[in-house]
């Protein structure tokens, strides 16, 4: 940059101070043009860009649909053997549980699978959205997106150690109504 701009400005080492010199040519030309860029236009965002996907019919209707899915059955076998949740929790259509293992199993762009050591935490943080009112701007902060939990900020962080394990929540202001998911005891 330098040098070009020594080269623009004409300098030289001429001893003749009175001699005019043309500047050399420069090998950088600066070309305007009306294709698009590689360069982003927007900065990047907590949301994701790809429109989310329905699951509303594994919770809207009975089960039997969701029990012929692999990783559905194996998630939610899992959570009914640790004790998290029961049969009964995820019979229930209207329950927050159903709802929330629904979203892990079809709705998650993370797609975890039940062998996953971090499965049982996406879980329970799915239970503290659904079971407590939903509220949008908690998925506007990045809550329940494709990315890993820790990456939810600023409501979730996470052990500095590990960067995998929740250790704080921060939901203030979040507008959640309703008493805390049994699901966060474990």
């Amino acid at each position: 940059v330098i040098l070009s701009l020594s080269i623009a400005l004409g300098v030289t080492s001429n001893k003749n101070p009175s001699a005019a010199v043309a500047p050399a040519p420069s090998t950088a030309a600066v070309v305007m043009t009306t294709e698009p860029t590689l360069s982003p236009s927007n900065p990047p965002t907590l949301s994701p860009t790809l429109p989310p996907v329905d699951f509303t019919w594994c919770y809207e209707s009975a089960e039997d649909q969701a029990l012929q899915d692999d990783r559905y059955l194996s998630l939610r076998y899992k959570f009914v053997r640790s004790g998290v949740s029961t049969d009964a929790e995820f019979y229930d259509e209207l329950s927050y549980q159903r709802k929330s293992l629904c979203w892990l199993a079809f709705g998650d762009r993370l797609a975890v699978e039940a062998s996953d050591p971090f499965a049982m935490q996406r879980y329970i943080l799915a239970t503290i959205y659904y079971g407590l009112g939903e509220p949008q701007r908690m998925l506007n902060e990045g809550w329940l997106s494709g990315q890993f939990e820790c990456e939810w900020t600023p409501l979730v962080g996470c052990d500095s150690r590990t960067d995998s394990t929740v250790t704080r929540l921060a939901l203030s202001g979040t507008g959640l109504t309703g008493e805390l998911p049994k699901e966060m005891e474990f």
